[in-house]
C-alpha cells in the first residue's frame, strides 16, 4: 500500500514541481553516491513467475536476506538474484550499515511491492533503526521504510530493484536528512514517507 501510494503520487509530481510543490520536494537535489562491494560467491538466483515466490541468500557473517514477491507482482517470468554486499562506502549514517543486499535485475519495477526481510544478529532499538536503498550500482541513495515485525526482523517493502540495506543512526543524525535529497522524484517521495514512519515508530 505504501509503495502503491508513492507510485500513484509520482503521476502528479511534475505539475506540482512547476507550481505548488512542498519545499522538501522542490528543494535542490544533492544525491548520495555509494560504492558497494558484492560477494558474488554467495549470490542466489531463482526464476519467479507471476504467481509469486521467494528467493533467499545468506552473507558470510550469517545475515539472511529473503525477498518475497507476491502474486501478480511480475508481468512475466524473471530470474531474480540476491547478492550480499560486503562493504558500503559513502553512506552518511553515523552507525554505518549492518546488512546490505543487491537485487537484480537492476531497474525492474514490480506491479505490487515485494517484502525484503533481513535477519541479522544486531540488536538495535527501533528509534535508531534506519533502512536505505540505492539506484543502479550505488547511485542516488535514499531512505527506505522499515515495517514492524513481531519477530524482531527488519522488513523493507521493495518496488524497485537495485540495493537495500539496514543500519543504525540516532533520530537526529544528519545522514537521515542527506538521504532525503535524492535526484529521483520517486525516491524522494519514498524517503519522505520513510522519515514520517520512523518518527511514528519513535513515538
Amino acid at each position: 500500500l505504501l509503495c502503491g501510494c508513492v507510485v500513484s503520487a509520482c503521476d502528479r509530481v511534475p505539475g506540482m514541481i512547476a507550481g505548488d510543490a512542498p519545499e522538501w520536494l522542490a528543494a535542490r537535489a544533492e544525491p548520495v553516491r555509494l560504492t558497494v562491494s558484492l560477494d558474488t560467491t554467495r549470490s542466489r538466483s531463482k526464476r519467479i513467475t507471476p504467481r509469486g515466490g521467494t528467493v533467499s541468500a545468506t552473507s558470510e557473517n550469517g545475515t539472511r536476506y529473503s525477498l518475497r514477491i507476491p502474486r501478480d507482482g511480475l508481468l512475466s517470468d524473471q530470474v531474480i538474484t540476491l547478492t550480499p554486499v560486503t562493504r558500503v562506502d559513502g553512506l552518511p549514517l553515523a552507525g554505518d550499515s549492518f546488512a546490505t543486499v543487491h537485487i537484480e535485475p537492476s531497474g525492474l519495477i514490480l506491479q505490487k511491492p515485494a517484502m525484503l526481510t533481513i535477519r541479522t544478529r544486531e540488536d538495535v532499538p527501533p528509534s535508531e533503526q534506519v533502512a536505505f536503498g540505492y539506484q543502479a550500482a550505488g547511485e542516488d541513495a535514499f531512505l527506505a521504510p522499515i515495517l514492524p515485525d513481531e519477530r524482531g526482523h527488519v522488513r523493507i517493502p521493495v518496488l524497485h530493484f537495485s540495493g537495500y540495506g539496514y543500519g543504525r543512526a540516532a533520530p537526529d543524525d544528519p545522514g537521515r536528512i542527506a538521504l532525503q535529497k535524492t535526484a529521483s522524484v520517486r525516491a524522494r517521495l519514498i524517503s519522505r514517507v520513510s522519515a514520517e514512519l520512523s518518527r511514528a515508530r519513535q513515538r
